[in-house]
């Protein structure tokens, strides 16, 4: 009986370990996942695919497509990707902050106004849209990412307003978050024709989407 049980934890440790990628795995796979990013802004949503990917990591397609094996693959791990980078970014900017949720979420706010007016951004998330609309099957994952900028949103605003009903947090969730990203189709022009002593676009979103967020039912 105890060889067996010794057979069987060995097994079992056999097959934890390799369920665990190596940090070489891993950094060849975020090395993909750059590369990727890269492509999909500077090239654009026509050019994505996994031989140019490859190209741009300086790798064979054969070695790219052992850590993603197909562009859905390939897709579903660039959204995990940004998603973490998001993520890792507000849990940056909450560290310095105390644990009320209004600086935190300023600061979310903030993040992402700053975001949105880089031109690397933009390009990003509009090739982005393109490419998920561009053929069946992908247009779930956008759905999937923005569930998860929703979530994050809707969950501060949840701890700022708790007297918000379900519907009223959902729709003025969607009201910021379409504000975020609408602008950046706009926002490179958006101080165009401000005069002196006006507010920027910055500024005039950062109080009205703080007012949305804070404005009691």
């Amino acid at each position: 009986m105890g060889a067996k049980l010794k057979i069987a934890a060995k097994a079992n440790s056999r097959d934890s370990t390799a369920k665990v990628p190596s940090r070489k795995a891993l950094g060849r796979k975020e090395a993909v996942l750059q590369a990727a990013h890269r492509v999909l802004a500077d090239q654009g949503y026509t050019q994505f695919s996994l031989r140019n990917v490859a190209a741009a990591a300086d790798m064979h397609l054969s070695n790219l497509q052992y850590y993603f094996p197909s562009r859905s693959a390939l897709i579903r791990a660039l959204m995990e990707y940004v998603q973490a980078g998001y993520l890792a970014k507000y849990a940056e900017k909450f560290a310095a902050l105390p644990a009320d949720p209004l600086p935190r979420f300023a600061a979310m706010v903030d993040y992402l106004i700053e975001d949105i007016h880089s031109a690397e951004t933009r390009r990003f998330f509009i090739q982005l849209w393109a490419l998920l609309d561009s053929f069946d099957g992908e247009a779930r994952l956008l759905n999937e990412m923005y569930s998860m900028h929703l979530n994050t949103i809707s969950g501060i605003i949840r701890e700022i307003n708790p007297a918000l009903s379900r519907g009223t947090l959902q729709q003025r969730t969607a009201m910021i978050a379409s504000m975020i990203e609408g602008m950046m189709l706009m926002v490179a022009d958006a101080d165009l024709y401000t005069r002196s002593g006006d507010e920027s676009i910055s500024v005039a979103m950062r109080r009205q989407i703080l007012h949305i967020a804070t404005d009691p039912p």
